[in-house]
């Protein structure tokens, strides 16, 4: 659901994120931000970087 208000449709879209983009969410946190990091990593993918 907290991907939804972001209108996130695919892995792609969610990469374009940033991590605190995604704890600006209501009710995503650091342990959906861990699971999904984690999934990414599994995939070869990451959340955008500001560096």
């Amino acid at each position: 659901k907290c991907l939804q208000k972001l209108n996130l449709r695919t892995i792609g879209e969610l990469t374009y994120k940033t991590e605190a983009e995604l704890l600006g969410v209501k009710n995503f946190g650091v342990t959906s931000l861990n699971e999904i990091n984690k999934a990414l990593v599994n995939l070869g993918l990451s959340l955008r970087s500001l560096d």
